[in-house]
């Protein structure tokens, strides 16, 4: 395969994954930081979250850690806020979206899990030159702000997904900066839509049914709007990400003017996206299918000192965990 085609499909794939993220979808992370605690629902049996075994016995029954699964860390970042800690400051920004995806390879189908940004773990904090200062409990979309660069930040955030997850692996992870919708959505011309809903909270005009046009700011004011003073003000926003990016993908898919620009735009254009995923898995996930399904991760949503605090729910996290990345031997 010629270099520009692997790089037209990296891009493609890139641009399918901000379609999940901010709606339905990457760091080889085996870091050595330390091993994140997880903050648990009031209630719930206490379980081991260190790395699960490939073969477990679950409920009288035994089950193997399928191998044809690979995991696809996706990560929105709002790079515009900071993160303060006894005095230290992240800068690199706050992952507004966290979301898995499940490859497998055996049926060609990508399953998505979604990691609540307000999840409570352990987070890692350290300081401008990446010395280790102290570890605290807060929610998982602050640990991205204290790495030294895109990377380092991927490892980090990738880390506490991983241990989250019971020790569940991540494979590759990729990050996209929402400064990059704007300019995305600038490229191709704005997109044309008809609301399938009453969004008024963010402009007076956004009636259901009304057929507007998005520019790159309006654009980005859609997939950012939250109202903090609503309890799951997120899980709304995220519904309107992804029916958005559902329609500019539905719109790229039909023109291949905007494509094509899309396609010139990200190619000169690396500083709003980081990326790991080899070639060999881009080349997979073309032929690859998406199940509507989404996945949660299991909790539920307190009030925190200031923010929503996440809580997980152990027991259906670890059904969900089995139903997803195990299987039983026959």
């Amino acid at each position: 395969m010629s270099h520009n085609r692997k790089k037209y499909i990296k891009f493609l794939i890139i641009l399918i994954l901000l379609l999940a993220s901010i709606g339905i979808i990457f760091a080889a992370v085996r870091s050595t930081r330390s091993q994140t605690s997880v903050t648990r629902r009031e209630g719930a049996s206490q379980v081991d979250t260190s790395e699960w075994e490939d073969t477990i016995l679950y409920h009288g029954k035994t089950y193997r850690r399928r191998q044809d699964v690979k995991t696809i860390l996706f990560l929105g970042v709002d790079d515009t806020q900071q993160v303060h800690q006894n005095g230290v400051v992240g800068n690199r920004g706050r992952t507004d979206t966290l979301m898995l995806f499940l490859v497998e390879r055996t049926t060609h189908q990508i399953r998505l899990l979604q990691i609540p940004r307000d999840s409570m773990v352990d987070v890692d904090v350290y300081d401008d030159s990446g010395e280790y200062v102290f570890t605290g409990n807060m929610q998982i979309n602050m640990q991205y702000a204290f790495g030294y660069d895109d990377k380092n930040s991927c490892d980090l955030t990738a880390e506490k997904v991983s241990n989250l997850l019971y020790g569940t692996p991540i494979d590759y992870c990729m990050a996209l900066k929402l400064d990059g919708i704007a300019n995305l959505v600038e490229t191709i011309g704005g997109i044309h839509v008809i609301l399938p809903e009453d969004y008024t909270e963010i402009d007076p005009s956004y009636v259901k049914g009304a057929e507007i046009t998005f520019n790159g700011a309006s654009a980005e004011r859609f997939v950012r709007y939250r109202d903090i003073s609503k309890s799951g003000s997120n899980n709304n926003r995220i519904n309107r990400q992804s029916w958005l990016i559902t329609e500019l993908f539905r719109q790229l898919r039909q023109d291949s003017g905007k494509l094509n620009k899309l396609m010139a735009f990200i190619q000169g254009n690396n500083k709003d996206y980081y990326s790991d995923i080899d070639s060999d898995i881009l080349d997979r996930l073309v032929e690859y299918t998406f199940v509507e399904e989404v996945n949660v991760v299991p909790g539920e949503i307190k009030q925190g000192v200031s923010t929503e605090e996440y809580y997980v729910d152990d027991d259906a996290l670890r059904d969900q965990m089995m139903a997803l990345f195990y299987e039983i031997v026959e």
